[in-house]
């Protein structure tokens, strides 16, 4: 499926509500199936980390009413907060999952805001994995619009802090049944508060770039679906994601293939908490020591 590039927002959008769970092949919802399991595992595995020990001493006196159950705390909090600390969870030890190409980290932002929804409304699990699914491939797709070749991205940017907002919005869209031009406007929402300075690396904040994006991925559909607006072109527009976190974005990747390539099938899980980058020294190390 390849389409003008004026028109990806929508495209990317309309493929994330439309598309049917029996469209998906059954190889993708196992890896899916993988991707979520892997993360949730992932947030038990963190849930008791100083960093969000510390994150919900700090915010808990300020949060709302008990809607959402922490990870691996026996606890529950409002939407909102529970998106953040349950994405905090999944990300702190960085044992959670990357894009081979995209390298970033799809799954605990469109995980904590899906399971938010879904404990907000009714949702049968085919669609709470359905719609993580999709999130996270837009994630991978826009990921890859702006770092790999033929684009050209500056390092700067964490690409897991810019796409995984867009991809949680455009999930929890799906769940809460917004129509397309909504759906935009949550994407649009999310966008704004894209970020993910790679210099915070080392710092509490690499796990926390992913929880921001997983909580205004949360807070983007929910403000669209209040009427709260937004530009409906954001990722192609003049000045949109796209130009602002690539010197040379390549849109084609996120429409081309759409419903017959699915990047979630490059996702990978990591048997070191550590950037993959450092994996092959890792492996190669412990065959020396072998």
């Amino acid at each position: 499926m390849s389409e003008p590039h004026s028109q990806v927002t929508t495209l990317l959008a309309r493929f994330i509500l439309e598309t049917k769970i029996a469209a998906i092949p059954e190889n993708v919802r196992r890896e899916g199936m993988r991707s979520l399991v892997n993360i949730i595992g992932c947030a038990l595995g963190g849930s008791h980390h100083d960093a969000v020990n510390r994150a919900w001493a700090a915010l808990q006196p300020f949060a709302g009413k008990e809607q959402v159950t922490l990870i691996g705390r026996c606890q529950r909090t409002d939407a909102l907060t529970a998106a953040f600390i349950n994405t905090l969870s999944s990300s702190i030890n960085a044992f959670d999952d990357t894009h081979a190409e995209a390298i970033v980290h799809p799954s605990g932002p469109v995980m904590a805001t899906v399971l938010a929804v879904a404990e907000m409304q009714p949702v049968t699990g085919a669609e709470a994995l359905a719609a993580f699914m999709l999130g996270v491939e837009a994630v991978c797709r826009l990921s890859k619009a702006i770092s790999v070749a033929p684009a050209s991205g500056d390092i700067a940017w964490s690409p897991t802090g810019v796409a995984c907002g867009i991809g949680a919005a455009l999930a929890a869209a799906r769940l809460m049944q917004l129509d397309l031009g909504t759906a935009r406007m949550a994407a649009g929402i999310a966008a704004a508060g894209a970020s993910g300075i790679r210099a915070l690396h080392g710092s509490m904040c690499t796990a926390a770039l992913p929880a921001f994006a997983g909580q205004s991925g949360l807070r983007a559909a929910l403000l669209a679906r209040g009427g709260f607006t937004a530009t409906q072109s954001v990722i192609e527009a003049r000045y949109g994601l796209g130009q602002c976190f690539a010197q040379l974005p390549h849109l084609a990747y996120l429409t081309d293939g759409l419903g017959k390539h699915w990047e979630i099938l490059a996702n990978t899980y990591k048997p070191f908490p550590c950037v993959i980058f450092i994996h092959p020294f890792i492996q190669a190390a412990l065959a020396i020591a072998e």
